[in-house]
């Protein structure tokens, strides 16, 4: 899980253990490096981690500010873990928004999705589901937001990694609507990597699905 420590800005790495009913936190003196997202795959005991300096966000933050442009991504950082938090290697540095990885289960490569675009002005994003080769270093586009769609996110290799499961709106949904404010509702949808075709997994009639996970 990710948390933020009392007086710390960034946020740490950290596993609740359910027998013992205690909480250890990684680099628990940390200030600086703050854990953007992550994924664990058990069966390997690995994590894959993506980091950025606290102290680069804010400067590129101030910079935007007062210059009054776009605001830049941060040099994110690809580690992999043990479960324990000791890094087992250095995957690389990719300089755009991150929004979410997944870990393969034999832990050699990784779903990334980077969203470009001005994260101020929903309009001009746009999402992209990369795949990046460990042994390589290779990042590989292999689908980005397809007409008709609107938002991917938590993306999700299926267990047979034949699949990639996402959130994301679809336009052709009958719009809910609350106090007059017409509501952004997502389902689950399924991107094929041999055919290259997307699928409605699951929608919730009347209602919006916030967040779901795939049991691998």
């Amino acid at each position: 899980m990710r948390i933020v420590q009392k007086n710390h800005r960034n946020f740490s790495l950290a596993k609740y253990n359910l027998k013992t009913n205690q909480l250890k936190i990684f680099n628990s003196q940390e200030r600086n490096i703050s854990i953007k997202t992550f994924d664990y795959i058990s069966e390997k005991g690995e994590i894959f981690i993506v980091s950025n300096s606290e102290t680069e966000r804010y400067n590129l933050m101030e910079k935007s500010n007062l210059l009054q442009i776009e605001l830049e991504p941060c040099n994110y950082t690809l580690s992999l873990l043990d479960d324990e938090g000791n890094k087992m290697r250095s995957i690389g540095n990719i300089k755009e928004n991150i929004v979410n990885v997944s870990l393969s289960r034999d832990g050699k490569k990784a779903l990334i999705e980077i969203d470009k675009g001005n994260p101020f002005k929903e309009s001009t994003l746009k999402q992209t589901v990369f795949i990046k080769d460990f042994k390589s270093g290779s990042l590989s586009p292999i689908f980005s937001t397809p007409k008709g769609y609107n938002f991917i996110e938590q993306i999700q290799y299926s267990k047979d990694e034949e699949k990639i499961y996402f959130l994301a709106e679809d336009f052709k949904q009958k719009p809910l609507y609350s106090n007059g404010r017409k509501l952004r509702i997502k389902s689950i949808f399924s991107y094929n990597l041999t055919n290259k075709s997307i699928s409605q997994v699951y929608k919730m009639n009347n209602g919006n699905v916030n967040n779901f996970i795939v049991l691998r």
